[in-house]
């Protein structure tokens, strides 16, 4: 996305100009995106904004975390459970 991209999206979205240099100054100064995890939105942001690190949200590596661990849990239970005698 050019900043000629940029200022005219801006102007269409909100009728404001805004001048190409504040346009690359902000896009330039942008250092760290965090993303959710989908697979488009790094590819987005990098190609605005291509001297930023993009990594996964706090939030959502949590989430990740939890999620294989109860998947962990679960296969460990249902091998334990494989082997316990039944009382019928």
């Amino acid at each position: 996305m050019s900043v000629r991209d940029i200022q005219s999206q801006l102007e269409e979205m909100y009728g404001v100009e805004v001048s190409p240099t504040l346009i690359a100054n902000v896009t330039n100064a942008v250092l760290i995106a965090c993303v959710d995890g989908l697979t488009v939105f790094p590819n987005a942001i990098q190609t605005v904004f291509p001297k930023n690190t993009v990594q996964l949200c706090i939030v959502h590596m949590v989430q990740l975390g939890c999620f294989c661990l109860l998947a962990a849990a679960q296969a460990g239970l249902r091998r334990y459970q494989g082997n316990l005698p039944r009382c019928h």
